[in-house]
């Protein structure tokens, strides 16, 4: 008997013969990683949300302690206005963080300004705030740090109302 003329009848979910995908009894691999996937993706979701919740809390803190509102941690670009008018900074400065490349510095000169604002030196701003921003956000916000302002100022925690 010739093995060659002997076929297996083909797997109807692939369209290969049994022989090829090394027979019938053997689990799908494709399926399994399918599964898998869908793990790993729900999994860095689910990461991701928990990041970017605890992001939104410590920015809401720095922004009660300075007197702005802490929803607007919450708003996309009126964040960033938020972000630089307590940084000290005028609140066109938005529109550099539009900027590449631009807006990497922009965001260290914001950095250090809002880490001076709260009493603490440069490197607290780099490291703390620029580089590892949701941590330095969470130091600043829950943190013994008080809102001096760019004035050195030490600010009331009423301060009068702001126009935006």
């Amino acid at each position: 008997m010739d093995l060659r003329s002997s076929r297996l009848p083909d797997d109807p979910r692939t369209g290969r013969s049994a022989r090829q995908d090394g027979g019938p009894d053997e689990p799908d691999i494709a399926a399994c990683s399918d599964k898998k996937e869908t793990m790993d993706s729900t999994t860095s979701s689910l990461i991701g949300l928990v990041v970017g919740l605890i992001g939104i809390v410590g920015l809401w803190r720095v922004f009660t302690k300075a007197g702005r509102p802490g929803w607007g941690a919450i708003i996309p670009i009126f964040n960033l206005y938020l972000l630089v008018k307590t940084a000290g900074r005028p609140g066109w400065w938005v529109v550099l963080y539009l900027i590449p490349l631009v807006n990497i510095v922009v965001h260290a000169i914001v950095a250090i300004d809002l880490a001076k604002n709260f009493g603490k030196g440069k490197v607290f701003g780099i490291v703390g705030v620029w580089l590892f921003s949701i941590i330095g956000f969470l130091i600043l916000g829950f943190g013994d740090a008080r809102y001096v302002g760019p004035d050195g100022a030490v600010a009331n925690q009423q301060r009068p109302a702001v126009s935006y």
